[in-house]
């Protein structure tokens, strides 16, 4: 029995001993489902939670008969065990009942307890309905039934699912909507590419703003706070009323944020029109469903950086693939300079090249929507471009027009960008340029895309630094060429002359024998002269061809055979003795027409520096490493060699100096090496006394036989 004036009580206490209690108190407190029915059955009175397992607000269920909540059909029925149990109430007696109820949320059942509450006079005037679960807390949840997880599960994932985001979420909000019993749906987002983006469902965009931009008691504008992290859940109008100086037009709210992680994306905000519609029964579903739109964005915002990365690495890798395989310099840097537009959507693009003489920036590259003049020219110092030169520091500007450095370059339309980024090609040391990239007012440059810029003006410096030395080596080239001819035609043409008066003289009878050493002396070095044109030449032939090499057999016996008639053939060498031996008939090795000058090198070498002692030569052979050689040994009688300098004689004379062009054996030797490693052998030089450098020297050759023919 329930009287004026009783003290709060849990509902085990209220069943267990029946403490008389107010009304109003009892629904207050309890922290239950608790309803009061009129005698005629319609709901007089309802507690939060019992709006929550209803699927309703206060308004919509005050004055509504409480047999309408009750599921249809059974035998007996929800309304007939009703009726039966209210009878028994109605006459003083409590009662207990199963019943299933029937909510938006589903058909969950209930045990009820009905209490009789009296008047002052003892009559009943009502009855206090508390509503018990009849499933465990695990089946129960939270209140949200089966239908709506089912709901917010496929809506869940769909959005996670589906790429085009805005269509999903306008889709997905749509049908939430509808499942909830909602009136309408706002969002407001920031999207992958940090662009605000509003989406609405059951409102028009102007009254959504409306909504959002709605002002808070504190001045602050409700989308605004609520991105910031704060939540609302304005139940009623009058909730409504204290936290918003701006009240829509709506009776219940929540607006929710939108986040994952730390970064908010956005504000969501749901709401109804229809008075008494509880929304704290739908706020697990919504920010479940809030959750999921953030997620989806953070995986949509890395999915758009992959891509971005993806198409970064592309651009450098085609710039550096084409680095890599031309020396086109106009070609090289469009490709640069498209590459780079494309990715950062510039309209207009320069690399400048600076002239250290004239201290001016040329402009040899350039991209251009505004069909500026081809091959622009800046001072040094002029504008930002002229600015960078100076100081060697890149720069983004966002605002160019508004800059005082910008510099109106004369015959363009004086149009100034509205975003700019500058950046130098420096080398080392070395200035060599600018790369300028404009963009047209719009949006401004990022840092992000400065950084971007820098990566391929290292490329364009590159480029430009390789082409500079790509000329210098053209020059060097053709000044080399230029001596090469001079040397080894017109010297060459004047020692002809020279040589031959030496040749006849020599041969004067009138002479004595001082005069004719003299004579001798003369013609030997007429002859030097003669054979360093010819290695000269040789050299240039031999490195001209490169890694052009065609070779076949070739026999050594009669090439080392004609290269001992040409020397000895000299009247300075026709004086000395020379010996031969060889075991076998052939000596096959793989080589082309400059085997002959590799040992005409290694004989006048042996003849020239003799002392005019016999020269010997043998041939044999030879394995080592597993495999078979031809070994030539070619032995003079001279001064001989000191250990530490036998293996530079045959150096190339790239980087020849005083001291190694002046102490004998010139560039004969360079000539046989290069031979030797054109051929796959090798060449070393060694005692002909072992152990004693001072009386003579073994120059060797090792030749390999050709594998599966020849002798």
């Amino acid at each position: 029995m329930l009287e004026e004036g009783s003290k709060e009580a849990s509902p085990e206490e209220w069943e267990r001993t029946g403490s008389m209690l107010n009304a109003e108190h009892l629904l207050a407190g309890l922290p239950s489902p608790v309803l009061r029915l009129q005698p005629s059955r319609r709901i007089s009175q309802i507690n939060e939670w019992a709006t929550v397992v209803m699927g309703r607000g206060s308004a919509e269920c005050v004055g509504l008969p409480f047999e309408e909540l009750l599921q249809k059909g059974g035998s007996p029925s929800q309304r007939e065990n009703f009726e039966a149990a209210m009878e028994k109430c109605l006459a003083g007696e409590p009662v207990k009942v199963n019943l299933a109820l029937s909510t938006p949320l589903g058909h969950p059942e209930y045990r009820c307890t009905l209490m009789p509450t009296m008047d002052l006079q003892g009559s009943v005037d009502g009855v206090i309905v508390l509503l018990r679960s009849e499933r465990t807390p695990a089946a129960a949840g939270d209140g949200r039934s089966l239908e709506s997880i089912k709901v917010l599960a496929k809506t869940s994932s769909d959005i996670l699912e589906n790429a085009d985001l805005r269509e999903i979420i306008e889709a997905e909000a749509s049908r939430l909507v509808t499942s909830l019993g909602l009136d309408f749906a706002i969002f407001r987002i920031m999207t992958p590419d940090d662009r605000p983006l509003m989406l609405c469902n059951g409102i028009d965009y102007k009254e959504a703003r409306e909504i959002l931009e709605s002002r808070l008691v504190d001045g602050t504008q409700m989308y605004m706070s609520v991105c910031r992290g704060r939540e609302l859940v304005l139940n009623d109008l009058s909730e409504i009323n204290e936290a918003l100086l701006d009240v829509p037009r709506a009776q219940s709210l929540v607006c929710l944020n939108i986040h994952w992680s730390n970064k908010a994306y956005g504000c969501a905000v749901f709401g109804t029109r229809v008075p008494g519609l509880s929304m704290r029964a739908y706020y697990p579903v919504l920010q479940v469903f809030c959750n999921q739109v953030g997620i989806s964005l953070r995986s949509a915002a890395l999915y758009r950086e992959l891509m971005s990365r993806n198409t970064e690495l592309r651009g450098l890798y085609v710039t550096s693939q084409a680095l890599s395989s031309t020396l086109e310099l106009d070609e090289l840097l469009r490709i640069i300079l498209q590459t780079a537009r494309d990715l950062v959507e510039a309209d207009n693009c320069f690399i400048f090249k600076l002239d250290p003489l004239t201290e001016r920036l040329k402009a040899i590259s350039q991209i251009s929507e505004d069909r500026l003049p081809v091959g622009m020219e800046l001072k040094v110092g002029e504008g930002i471009t002229g600015q960078v030169a100076i100081t060697g520091r890149g720069t983004l500007v966002e605002r160019a027009d508004l800059d005082p450095r910008s510099y109106t370059i004369p015959g363009t339309d004086g149009a100034e960008p509205s975003s700019i980024i500058c950046v130098p090609l420096r080398f080392s040391e070395d200035m060599l340029g600018v790369m300028t990239l404009e963009r047209r007012p719009g949006t401004p440059f990022t840092p992000k895309q400065y950084e971007l810029i820098e990566l391929f003006s290292l490329q364009a410096t590159m480029a430009l630094h390789r082409a500079l030395e790509y000329d210098k080596t053209k020059s060097y080239a053709a000044n080399t060429q230029m001596y090469n001819v001079l040397l080894t035609h017109d010297v060459a043409n004047f020692n002809v002359p020279i040589h031959g008066f030496l040749e006849i003289l020599l041969k004067d009878p009138k002479l004595d024998d001082r005069q004719r050493r003299y004579v001798r002396s003369a013609l030997v070095q007429s002859d030097n002269i003669s054979e360093l044109i010819a290695d000269i030449r040789e050299l240039s032939r031999l490195r001209a061809k490169g890694k052009e090499v065609s070779l076949a057999m070739v026999d050594m016996i009669p090439v080392i055979t004609e290269a001992m008639n040409d020397i000895f053939s000299n009247v300075v060498y026709e004086d000395i003795e020379t010996r031969f031996e060889s075991p076998v008939e052939t000596a096959f090795v793989r080589a082309d027409g400059f085997l002959k000058d590799l040992f005409y090198n290694l004989l006048s070498n042996a003849c020239k520096y003799g002392r005019g002692a016999p020269v010997e030569i043998g041939i044999n052979e030879h394995v080592q490493d597993d495999r078979e050689w031809w070994k030539v040994q070619i032995k003079d009688g001279g001064n001989g060699i000191p250990d530490e300098r036998k293996a530079m004689l045959f150096k190339r004379y790239d980087q020849l100096d005083g001291v190694q062009g002046s102490d004998g054996h010139g560039l004969g030797l360079s000539v046989v090496w290069t031979l030797c490693v054109r051929y796959g052998g090798k060449v070393w030089i060694e005692d002909r006394v072992p152990g004693d450098t001072s009386k003579g020297s073994i120059f060797v050759v090792l030749l390999p036989k050709p594998l599966g023919g020849g002798a």
